[in-house]
């Protein structure tokens, strides 16, 4: 339950930072590298989260797309993982799964 709470707020936020980016855009840069690499340490709990508030993030993640270095290409690697969640739920989650279960083989 505390996560979902946590990953609702690293959405609202999310889709905050158009308004924010009006107003400073360098805030809002450093903002969406914060709130990406909290969404990537909580991607294989992102199944908790709604479909809407992923497809809300989505939208709102579209204008970074074409930012430059490093927004760019952050927005980027997080528009492709909110895609495989929204069209896949669990998805980070089995990928987070894949990759430790590699990592024990090859010890």
């Amino acid at each position: 339950e505390n996560l979902r709470i946590i990953l609702d707020e690293i959405i609202k936020r999310i889709c905050t930072l158009p308004q924010v980016m009006k107003m400073n855009p360098k805030v809002a840069e450093n903002s969406l590298l914060a709130y990406s690499q909290l969404l990537t340490s909580l991607a294989p709990c992102m199944g908790a989260a709604r479909s809407q508030q992923l497809c809300e993030a989505l939208q709102n993640l579209q204008q970074f797309y074409f930012w430059p270095n490093p927004v760019g290409p952050v927005a980027e690697g997080l528009l492709i993982k909110l895609e495989k969640e929204i069209m896949c739920p669990g998805t980070a989650l089995r990928e987070a799964l894949q990759v430790e279960a590699q990592c024990l083989r090859s010890k």
